[in-house]
């Protein structure tokens, strides 16, 4: 069961990691088809590279030692899942952290450059937000909103699109 955890855990932060590669490479392409008819230049600033840069420079905390932050933030804990986004202006790492019951989920913060929790929200019961359709909001939960790249629906949980 551990094993599972972890290895999801894992493909959580790779897929973060390809997730964020790929937001940079969609903007430059965008850019590259609004300028199509600009012949090839070489600036001084590869937005690529700085993006690149950026998270390398600014995250101190791996995302599998984040994981057990926030795990440790509920009474008999399980990560669900995780990413890493930016709330407020800051990068952080957004969990959904089950209870031992299972019962009850919560929504857990950390911060990516020191690994302290920025914010744990209150119990929901997990079943209500399973039947009723209802996802995690900025300041809570709330029908029809997200969490970060996640969301509850009738499936389970999954990226919104």
């Amino acid at each position: 069961n551990k094993k599972v955890a972890v290895i999801a855990i894992l493909a959580g932060g790779l897929l973060t990691a390809v997730l964020v590669g790929s937001l940079a490479i969609a903007s430059a392409q965008e850019e590259e088809a609004k300028n199509a008819s600009v012949p090839q230049i070489n600036g001084t600033v590869n937005v690529k590279d700085a993006a690149r840069n950026f998270v390398n420079e600014n995250v101190k905390v791996s995302f599998v030692d984040a994981a057990a932050t926030a795990q440790a933030q509920v009474e008999g804990g399980r990560v669900l899942g995780g990413h890493i986004g930016v709330v407020q202006g800051y990068l952080v790492y957004n969990f959904i952290v089950t209870d031992a019951s299972g019962e009850n989920v919560y929504k857990v913060i950390v911060d990516v450059g020191n690994g302290e929790v920025l914010h744990k929200s209150d119990g929901q019961q997990f079943g209500a937000m399973m039947f009723g359709h209802r996802g995690f909001g900025p300041g809570g939960f709330g029908q029809g909103k997200h969490f970060g790249g996640w969301a509850m629906n009738p499936q389970g949980m999954g990226w919104n699109n």
